[in-house]
């Protein structure tokens, strides 16, 4: 039975069309009227002119032979990856060039039934057709590959912050396996109070839907970290995001952030690989290992604190450096050895450099990768009195005044500081009796007041008090008011840290 234009076609507006290519006219007639009716036949100098737009080829030897240049340039400019072509013969021809035996897929030995003849072209034809779906298939997906790519190449930050005493390398490279780009990234965010917002992670999942979220993910760690940089409520806010408006998704990150005054880093890690960092002695640690992923718990990650001085190096990295060969403890010590080395210092770009000693040639998953080398502490005045020492207080008052004269703050700023200065230094006096730390430096061409006790920790939101005739609450809410940026965070060893970016 011959195969029906429904059994063979991909595209019901036509039938599938067959090139009949034959020396002896009888034969073309009789296979042309077995054909017709199930497929659109063409024949004699149609045929040989069609067969750059026909789905199979049914020929003889002699016309294989006078064929040969058509067929292979019709096979190498159509889309579709299979053009099949039918050898009809009476027997084995020895003389046969092999060059020419590679363009045949299937001989058929006169007399062939109809049935047979009908088996073997809608085999091929289906074939033909299925050929056709791949690469349309194809298409799609290197489509979407590219549009994620450079979705991903947009969203990902471009230029790292410029931080005076701290340099910042990074490096991402795409995966080259045959699937689709994923969502890996990298970040960083300076402050206006000086502190270093850093995050690293990866959106489970590959393609355009992986880079959208991963912009959306880093986009909320960012609007957290402006608010409140603390990395336990940056990785929460993306998780409580997640639940409500991605319930299907799982993120692995790691936040982290570093306070150059308190020289420490405090971080939180929800599923990612630890990072490593190298002390100033040269030894390598790895960080506390993070809780479940996001999406996945309704728990906050929790938060972790470590020394981070001047001569420490910070690496954040995304498991595609690790799992490149699938030996992951070896590729781990790899890791470590060259943090500890510092094989990659000849290198402008660090991160990238320590891609190249870990992988060769390309890698299969996606790689981002953070590096952070603090090398020295910004110049800055520090005081340091008692709470209950009024003389030791007016000397300092007096002296950050005149630090904020010779800035060139006006008269009428260096006033709203002074009473800045008075309200936070009374707060402590109220709350926190003992030693006071107060710093002052200038960043981006802003001073900022730093006002650090060692009494009970305490985290500041400005807003005004839930009272409105309480005396409690008003002035930490006017320091916010009559200034740049104004932030209370607790400090990893106890007391409170204030930090006071004036106008």
């Amino acid at each position: 039975m011959i195969a029906r234009q429904s059994d063979v076609a991909t595209d019901a507006t036509r039938r599938p069309r067959i090139a009949v290519l034959m020396n002896n006219r009888v034969n073309t007639g009789l296979i042309a009227a077995t054909l017709d009716g199930a497929y659109e036949v063409v024949t004699g100098d149609a045929g040989e002119a069609a067969i750059e737009r026909v789905d199979l080829i049914v020929i003889d030897g002699p016309s294989l032979h006078r064929c040969r240049s058509a067929i292979s340039h019709a096979r190498s400019r159509q889309r579709a990856l299979y053009l099949p072509v039918v050898l009809l013969t009476e027997g084995d021809d020895p003389s046969m060039p092999e060059d020419l035996r590679s363009l045949v897929d299937d001989v058929l030995r006169r007399p062939v039934s109809k049935a047979e003849l009908g088996i073997r072209l809608r085999a091929l034809l289906r074939v033909r057709f299925l050929s056709r779906e791949v690469v349309r298939v194809r298409d799609l997906y290197e489509t979407e590959r590219a549009v994620a790519q450079r979705f991903q190449e947009a969203a990902m930050t471009k230029n790292l912050p410029s931080v005076p005493g701290i340099a910042l390398h990074a490096y991402y490279c795409a995966g080259h396996r045959e699937a689709l780009v994923g969502g890996d990234w990298y970040d960083a965010l300076a402050l206006d109070d000086g502190r270093l917002v850093m995050s690293i992670g990866d959106v489970c999942g590959s393609g355009l839907d992986a880079a959208v979220l991963m912009s959306h993910v880093r986009q909320v760690i960012r609007g957290v970290a402006h608010i409140h940089p603390d990395p336990q409520m940056m990785l929460d806010a993306v998780n409580r995001n997640l639940r409500a408006e991605y319930p299907d998704a799982i993120v692995t990150a790691l936040a982290a952030v570093l306070d150059p005054i308190t020289l420490t880093l405090e971080y939180a890690n929800a599923g990612h690989v630890p990072a490593l960092l190298r002390d100033v002695k040269g030894d390598v640690h790895t960080l506390q290992y993070g809780d479940l992923p996001l999406g996945v718990s309704t728990d906050a990650p929790r938060l972790f604190s470590v020394p981070m001085p001047p001569g420490s190096l910070l690496l954040m990295y995304t498991d595609g450096l690790t799992e490149f060969d699938r030996d992951l403890i070896g590729a781990q010590r790899r890791l470590e050895q060259a943090l500890a080395e510092k094989r990659f210092e000849d290198r402008d770009n660090a991160a990238e450099g320590i891609f190249a000693l870990m992988i060769t040639g390309a890698p299969l998953d996606d790689v981002a990768i953070l590096l952070v080398d603090y090398r020295a502490s910004a110049e800055r005045e520090r005081w340091t009195f008692r709470s209950d020492d009024v003389e030791a207080f007016a000397n300092v008052r007096s002296q950050v005044c005149e630090r904020l004269d010779l800035l060139g703050v006006s008269s009428a700023r260096s006033t709203t500081a002074e009473m800045i200065f008075a309200e936070l230094i009374g707060n402590v006096v109220r709350h926190a009796p003992g030693n006071i730390d107060v710093l002052l430096e200038t960043r981006n061409s802003k001073p900022i007041l730093h006002v650090l006790d060692r009494g009970p920790s305490f985290s500041y939101a400005p807003r005004l008090p839930t009272n409105p005739l309480s005396e409690n609450g008003r002035g930490l809410y006017l320091v916010k008011e009559l200034s740049h940026d104004f932030n209370v965070s607790p400090r990893p060893a106890g007391g409170s840290h204030a930090r006071v970016v004036l106008k």
